[in-house]
């Protein structure tokens, strides 16, 4: 947010208070404005430490080695809870609907393989959204449904078999963006899956499906394991990630990093 970013940093450089930024993306890969490129570098450039979600954000923001720490996201430790038993034969798209998140793929991919009684799902909006609809009009299996409220996802999520993310991993802006879609994905306790994101820690493959680079046919060889597989052993799985995220990444555990970090800026 530009201008409350640039509000609060000259508030606390009135009042001496010490800055701590979030770096969610790098402002040249939101904007081809120069002029705003060069504010939020210069607001970036003035903060004391920084939170980031890809190591790489911080090689390129913090070229003096301010305190930092690298955090993807985090889980509500108070929505831990134990996973629907009722499961559909779904397989679930949430996000922006755009060819830059690889959904055509997903599309022309999950076609291709014949999931027998499996049906395909997309939500969100985007540039893409007309075109989908329009390809979704003469199938029986593939679904668009527009933008609804998260909670009523988060519930759709649990009942599904699969949550998926084809984001290709040929543009030059996924080194810099952890997607935030991973943690929500894997504290539902539905098996999900993601491209080989660079953005993305080694752990985190431990517990979701590798969709290598996203191309048609790397999602149709992960569909065609993924069938083979029986609805147990896909259960067991999104339960293995949502106990990682809830026992690594939950909002308490970070919280506590996030106050390590004020110390280390406190001290110097």
């Amino acid at each position: 947010s530009f201008d409350n970013a640039l509000g609060s940093m000259l508030a606390n450089r009135l009042r001496k208070n010490k800055t701590v930024s979030i770096i969610t993306d790098l402002p040249e890969y939101m904007s081809d404005n120069q002029l705003f490129i060069k504010i939020i570098n210069m607001i970036i450039s003035l903060s004391d430490g920084y939170i980031v979600l890809t190591k790489e954000t911080n090689d390129v923001i913090n070229t003096e080695n301010k305190p930092w720490i690298l955090m993807e996201g985090l889980v509500d430790k108070d929505l831990e809870e134990t996973s629907v038993k009722e499961k559909k034969k779904q397989i679930i798209y949430a996000g922006a609907i755009n060819n830059r998140n690889g959904v055509k793929n997903l599309f022309v991919a999950f076609k291709q393989v014949g999931l027998d009684d499996y049906e395909l799902h997309f939500y969100g909006n985007g540039v893409f959204e007309k075109e989908l609809e329009e390809l979704c009009e003469n199938e029986d299996s593939i679904f668009y449904h527009g933008s609804i409220y998260n909670e009523e996802l988060m519930d759709i999520e649990k009942k599904a078999m699969l949550l998926i993310n084809p984001r290709p991993v040929d543009q030059d802006f996924t080194v810099y963006s952890f997607p935030s879609k991973t943690l929500e994905y894997m504290s539902t306790g539905t098996y999900s899956a993601c491209t080989h994101l660079a953005s993305i820690p080694e752990e985190y493959f431990e517990y979701i499906g590798d969709l290598k680079s996203g191309s048609i046919e790397d999602l149709m060889a992960f569909l065609e394991v993924f069938k083979k597989q029986s609805q147990r052993e896909l259960i067991e799985k999104g339960m293995k990630a949502k106990q990682f995220v809830f026992a690594k990444k939950n909002n308490v555990l970070q919280a506590k990093r996030i106050l390590e970090l004020f110390e280390r800026i406190d001290m110097k």
